[in-house]
This record gives structure tokens, C-alpha cells and sequence, in this order.
């Protein structure tokens, strides 16, 4: 009889009466070894005989009372599925399949047996050794399985690197304009931000993934990958990543629209002083500074052969600073007119503004401000916008020009003239039927009626109760006020128009659309902030490594900026960033288009930083906790008043510096030792020594002491100076080691004039 363990495969046999059933069993067996048990009971029988087959079950023979065994289920034969699961064990499979349908077979087995555990004979002598087995072919198939997967991750990664080496073959130019993170960078470069921290560790310096390095140093790391840098003004890029649809062409429905027109030129040259003349108001002598500082829109109505137009203007800043404000105006725009003074000619705005105009390819007219000066020269500010590819029409080229006085309101009308001569060409057109679509010229946070923008209608109409989205804020429409400070309830095309309703504060040069559903405004600002990696600001500015920075110790001012409007903050940023970093470095903390809050103060105690108030007075209630709190707070009205007082408390932090200027040379003839000290007795042998002043000692042309001269006497006398040619006595308090023949160099120090920039 065999039987087969369900943990073991060892064989078990029984003595019983019948030899010729003992002697069939040990034919079977062969070399197998032989346990002989008594009075067992059996799980399953095996009869093996080479004549014929016994139909009657050997058991039921031996012993009657043994209990009844299904044959069906356990008798085996050589080619059952158990065997060959065994010889599949046997041979060392890794496969997984038969792993699981193996320990599927043994649970089912354990589940047909309806033995009690008393009744259930086995012999685990060697199961300990079989489930070590078992245990190390497992592991040795984990491995084996972990080794496969490795080797594919591998072979993945290195078809990647082989991907990417050959994107980057392909692509080596890269625009870098802007202060980036390590992890920006490697993204832009499309290299691992472990290769460019070592590599800038293997220069001496030390970077983390979230610090920020400037547009040189960035620069050197690309050029250290063989990258080819474009270069580009940082402003030149495009500002407004949001473009959600271009505006719309419907055949049906179209109207002719009011013109666009900007006003563009240098600082001071006239530009909103020509529109109070045109509009018959004085907004120029209410300005701060005298300097415009805001895109401000006018409507003004205009009777041209006898028909009524409306005209839009917007006046833009001619200071440096607001240069995305004239970006702004530029992108809106129909038409420009180039305010230029007749009497300044063509200063750096005016180039910007010319840059504009050509690569924009915008239809303009020159106006030649302040020919009621005595100091003007026309015929040279034509030349000048000449050599511009500005000709004007009275030289054969396609420029209107008009002389103007802005002041005494000379030619005003034939200006308005050629600005409608203009539009009628252009033949202007929108749909008020559709939609509204337009652009933010501006956004602030009002204090009782919260966030408020100023936007431009471009093409369709804006309803009160209209869902608006615009970049990455949304809301209901609740209010529009016109550029009349008159409330009203539908905003045409070309309209300038003030709304309230935007849950937060939007960006500005943003474009905005009208949608069905606050569901889909949320869906599209949603979109916008996957899909859109704003450039931060404060990057500009923010803590961040410089080529120089690791030569000096450098140090750091922290600001929150509060403004009237967004972009007044984005002039600020901009301004700063003009400004050298070398030795001390700006971090602006905090912004915000508000007055300053409790928040605000809180903050400022704890990062040190100045707060700065720009076009906002201190609210009364926090005037006493500023002065408790000890924070430094500053209010300018005038943009350039702001930059001055950053740069000159950025020079306050900054020590000192002096330089040497050799004033004489003397030989130690002689030594002296008296109580104060020890005497050199010199020979004053080129210029002269001066008492006070900085000496340098050098022994065999080595430098040994360096010190003031606390004491000058010729004979007995204490002198000032001694001149070439003279004997003198030289005592300096901190050098007792004179030698004959030391060289005694005295100099004269200067304070040097403090600045910003670490190239002297």
C-alpha cells in the first residue's frame, strides 16, 4: 500500500497478513525504504499488479472494519496531476502560474479530507527541510523576478536618456531672461537637478533644489551644457499667457466699433497734458510728481464732417519703470500717437515706443509736442524719427506728423483729424451681439467694495449678472460704471468700463470672456492654473545666488510693497530690479493692492522688513501700532521718490571702503629706546611724512607692519610733517621691531564713494 502525505512525499507501508498483497506492494516499491506500522488506517490506496487489476478493494478483505473509501477520489495513477506538479516541483520551476495552481490543489485537498487529526497518521521527520526548501526556491524566484524588472527599468531609462540626448542635440538654444530655480532650470535645460547642483558645488558654490539663481548665473550653467543663449528683453515676452480665445469673426451681426488710441512717448514730453487740452481738463496738474503713473482711458465724442464719432484714448506712463503698462496700451490698440517733444527729441521711451509700433506693425501719427518753445529744432526730430523708419508723409514716406502745442492748444484739430482721416481707413468692426471679450487694463482691491478692474471691451457686449472669467479669477458681474463715473447696465464695444464682481483680484493684462456657467468659470480658471506656469514677480527679486555673491558677505533688505493698483506693484518690481545687487540684495516679502492691515504689521515684525505705502495713506488705527511695533513704514506718491530713498538705505548698509594714496617713503637710519616705546630715526628719501597717517613697513621688500605713525619728531619737536631730504623720528605704538634699513611707505586714505556695484 502507498500513501502520500499532503506535506511530505514520503511513502509509508503496513504489515499484514496476506504476503502475496506484502509481496505485490514491495515489487512496487523497488529501492524505496520500507516503514513497517501496525494497525493503521488508510487516506488512499495504490494497487499495483502486472497481471491483472483485483475489483475487490484489498482493504475490505484485510480488515472489514475500515471504513468505506471513495476509489474515485483518491486512486492515483502514474499520470495524475499531483505527479506531475511533483515532477514540475522537482525540476526547480520559477513559473508563477504553477506556484498558484499548486497552492490552489493543496488547499483543496486539505478541503476533501474528512478525517479527524486522531485518525490522520504522518511522518514529518524531514518537513522542516522541505518548507526550507520551499522557502529558498521562493526567494531565489523573487530574485530572480526583482533582477528581470530591474533590468527592463534599466533598458527604459536608458531608451529615455537616449530620447532625450538626441532632443537635446537637436535644441541647444534656450532663452534665459529671468531669475529661475534649480528646479526650473533643469526643467529648461531638460537635465537632472542633481547634475547641476554638483556641478555648481565642483565651482564653489553651494545650491539647494528651491533656490533661486540669477540670469547670470543661470546663464553660465547652460553655457556649461554647450546651450546657445537667445537673447531677449525680459519684458518682451509675453506677459499674458492667457489667450482663451482669439476674438470672434461672426458674419452676422457686425457694427462699426469706436477707434483705439494710445498715447505713447517719453516722460514729460506732454502726452497727458495734449489730452487735458483735447478733453478741456487739468488732470495734469493733479498728478503726483507731475508724472503720469497709471494707463488712465478717456472717452471723448468728436464731430468729423459732420459726423459724431467717439474716440477712446489711453494715456500710458512715460517713465521707465511702467513699461508693461505701454506694453498693455500697445496690445489693445488701434492706433498710436507718438507725443514727441520738439525741444528733447528722441530719448529712450520714445525709442521703446518706436520698437513697439514696428514690431507690432500699428498705424501711427506723430505729434511734435511744444513748438511754442524758442528752443526747438522740427526739422531735427524728423531726421531723427527718419533714421527710425519713421518718414513723414511730407517726405515722400507713410507717417503723419503734426506740430502741436499741447499747452497753448495750437493744431489740435488737424491731430484729431488725421487720427479719424486714419480710422475711416481701418474700417474698425465688432458684433455687440456675442458675448463680451476684452482685456484688464488694471485691478485693485477696494477696501468696502473689494476687488475692482478696469478692462477694455474689445468685441461683444458685458451685461450686469454676466458670469466673467479672466485668467485665475472669476465672478457674477454685479456693477459697471463707465469712464463718466456713471453707473450702467451693458458695456458696448470699445468701451472703457470699471466692474465689480471678481471674487478675487484678477491680472492685470489678462483677457476676459463671458461664460454660460460658474461651473465652466471654474473649469477654465482651473485650467489655467494646470496648465499655466506663471512667471512669479518676486523671482526678480527674491533671495538668490548671484557669479558674486560668494565672494563677499552680502546683505539683505526685506520689503512689503502695498499699492493703489497691481500694476503700480508691477512698476515697483520692475523699478527695483534696475537697481545694482551686487553688494546688498532686495526680497520682497509681501505685496498686495490694499492699505496695510494688522496681517501686514504682524509680518513685518517677524522677517524685519520695511513696509512701503505707494499712492496709499496709513489708516489711522494702525498709525499707533506702527509706532508701538517699532517697524519702519515709508509713503511715497512718486514712483522715482521710491527707488531713491531704496537705493540710498541700500547704501547705508554698505561699510566703508578707503583707498591708499602713497604720499612719501623713509629709510630706518637708527633705533631709539625711550619709554613710550621704540624710535626709528628716518631719512625721509621721497615725498614726506605726514603724522597720523597710514604706514606700511617692509623688510627685504617683505611687507612686516602695517599701522598708523602716532608720532613725528625732528630733534625734540613733535611736527606734522617732514619733508624729502630731512631727518625725523617715527614712533608707531603697535611696532617695537624696527630694523636699519626697514622701508617706512606712507599714505594718505580716502573714503571712497559708496555704490552699489561690486566693479570699482
Amino acid at each position: 500500500m502507498k500513501y502520500y502525505s499532503l506535506y511530505s512525499r514520503h511513502i509509508f507501508f503496513f504489515n499484514i497478513n496476506y504476503n502475496q498483497f506484502f509481496l505485490r506492494s514491495m515489487s512496487f516499491i523497488s529501492n524505496k525504504e520500507v516503514l513497517v506500522l501496525k494497525n493503521p488506517k488508510f487516506v488512499s490506496l495504490l494497487i499495483y499488479d502486472n497481471s491483472q487489476k483485483l475489483n475487490v478493494d484489498p482493504v475490505t478483505l484485510i480488515n472489514p472494519s475500515f471504513p468505506s473509501v471513495d476509489r474515485g477520489k483518491f486512486e492515483l495513477s502514474s499520470n495524475t496531476k499531483y505527479d506531475k506538479k511533483n515532477k514540475l516541483y522537482a525540476k526547480g520551476s520559477d513559473n508563477v502560474e504553477s506556484k498558484k495552481y499548486k497552492i490552489k490543489f493543496k488547499k483543496k485537498s486539505r478541503d476533501n479530507m474528512s478525517l479527524d487529526s486522531d485518525d490522520l497518521f504522518l511522518v514529518t521527520s524531514n518537513e522542516d527541510e522541505l518548507n526550507n526548501k520551499l522557502i529558498k526556491k521562493s526567494k531565489l524566484n523573487k530574485n530572480r523576478n526583482k533582477q528581470k524588472k530591474h533590468t527592463d527599468i534599466l533598458s527604459q531609462v536608458n531608451d529615455r536618456q537616449h530620447i532625450s540626448n538626441q532632443d537635446s542635440k537637436a535644441n541647444k538654444s534656450i532663452i534665459l531672461d529671468k531669475p529661475l530655480t534649480i528646479k526650473e532650470l533643469a526643467i529648461k535645460l531638460q537635465i537632472h537637478e542633481a547634475e547641476i547642483i554638483r556641478s555648481l558645488f565642483l565651482d564653489g558654490i553651494s545650491v539647494t533644489l528651491n533656490q533661486v539663481i540669477d540670469i547670470s548665473m543661470a546663464k553660465q550653467v547652460a553655457k556649461n551644457y554647450n546651450f546657445n543663449i537667445l537673447n531677449t528683453d525680459i519684458f518682451n515676452e509675453n506677459k499674458f499667457p492667457l489667450t482663451i480665445k482669439d476674438l470672434s469673426n461672426h458674419l452676422d451681426g457686425f457694427i462699426s466699433r469706436s477707434p483705439i488710441i494710445t498715447i505713447l512717448g517719453h516722460i514729460d514730453h506732454g502726452k497727458t497734458t495734449l489730452l487735458d487740452s483735447i478733453r478741456q481738463t487739468n488732470v495734469a496738474s493733479n498728478e503726483s510728481g507731475g508724472i503720469t503713473q497709471s494707463v488712465t482711458g478717456y472717452e471723448i465724442d468728436y464731430t468729423y464732417k459732420s459726423q459724431s464719432l467717439k474716440l477712446v484714448f489711453l494715456d500710458t506712463p512715460g517713465h521707465e519703470a511702467f513699461i508693461a503698462m505701454r506694453t498693455r496700451g500697445v496690445q489693445v490698440t488701434d492706433i498710436v500717437v507718438l507725443v514727441v517733444a520738439a525741444d528733447d527729441g528722441l530719448k529712450p521711451q520714445t525709442f521703446e515706443s518706436i520698437k513697439h509700433i514696428k514690431s507690432n506693425n500699428l498705424p501711427c501719427i506723430v505729434a511734435i509736442n511744444k513748438i511754442d518753445k524758442d528752443d526747438i529744432n522740427v526739422l531735427k526730430v524728423k531726421q531723427e524719427l527718419a533714421e527710425q523708419d519713421l518718414v513723414s508723409t511730407e517726405w515722400g514716406g507713410l507717417i503723419p506728423m503734426v506740430e502741436v502745442s499741447a499747452l497753448k492748444k495750437l493744431n489740435l484739430e488737424d491731430l484729431l483729424n488725421e487720427i479719424c482721416l486714419m480710422y475711416h481707413s481701418r474700417n474698425l468692426q465688432a458684433n455687440p451681439n456675442i458675448s463680451a471679450e476684452g482685456t484688464i487694463l488694471e485691478s485693485y482691491l477696494d477696501k468696502s467694495k473689494g476687488p475692482i478692474a478696469n478692462l477694455l471691451v474689445q468685441n461683444g457686449s458685458l451685461l450686469v449678472g454676466d458670469i466673467i472669467v479672466s485668467a485665475s479669477s472669476y465672478g457674477r458681474v454685479k456693477a459697471l460704471i463707465n469712464s463718466q463715473e456713471i453707473t450702467t447696465n451693458k458695456a458696448l464695444p470699445s468701451s472703457l468700463i470699471k466692474i465689480l464682481g471678481f471674487s478675487s483680484v484678477p491680472i492685470v493684462g489678462s483677457q476676459f470672456r463671458i461664460v454660460s456657467s460658474e461651473k465652466q468659470a471654474r473649469q477654465l480658471v482651473n485650467n489655467y492654473l494646470n496648465n499655466v506656469n506663471p512667471s512669479n514677480q518676486l523671482n526678480i527679486l527674491n533671495s538668490r545666488l548671484t557669479l558674486k555673491s560668494n565672494k563677499s558677505s552680502i546683505r539683505h533688505v526685506n520689503l512689503i510693497i502695498k499699492a493703489n493698483t497691481q500694476g503700480s506693484i508691477e512698476a515697483i518690481i520692475n523699478a527695483l530690479s534696475k537697481i545694482c545687487q551686487d553688494k546688498v540684495q532686495l526680497n520682497i516679502v509681501n505685496t498686495g493692492s490694499s492699505n496695510v492691515s494688522s496681517a501686514d504689521i504682524d509680518l513685518a515684525i517677524a522677517s524685519n522688513s520695511i513696509v512701503i505705502l505707494f499712492n496709499f495713506n496709513l489708516s489711522s488705527p494702525y498709525e499707533n501700532l506702527i509706532k508701538k511695533s517699532a517697524v519702519l513704514l515709508y509713503s511715497f506718491n512718486v514712483i522715482y521718490d521710491l527707488v531713491d530713498f531704496i537705493s540710498q538705505h541700500m547704501l547705508s548698509l554698505i561699510e566703508p571702503e578707503y583707498s591708499k594714496v602713497l604720499i612719501g617713503t623713509a629709510i630706518v637710519k637708527n633705533i631709539f629706546g625711550i619709554n613710550k616705546g621704540v624710535v626709528a630715526g628716518c631719512l625721509v628719501n621721497n615725498g614726506k611724512l605726514l603724522k597720523d597717517s597710514f604706514i606700511s613697513v617692509y623688510r627685504s621688500n617683505n611687507l612686516i607692519y602695517e599701522g598708523h605713525l602716532n608720532s613725528l619728531k625732528v630733534i625734540k619737536d613733535d611736527v606734522n610733517e617732514v619733508l624729502a631730504g630731512n631727518e625725523c623720528g617715527v614712533m608707531s605704538h603697535n611696532c617695537n621691531d624696527w630694523q636699519i634699513q626697514d622701508e617706512i611707505k606712507s599714505y594718505r586714505i580716502t573714503a571712497q564713494t559708496k555704490t552699489l556695484s561690486a566693479n570699482m
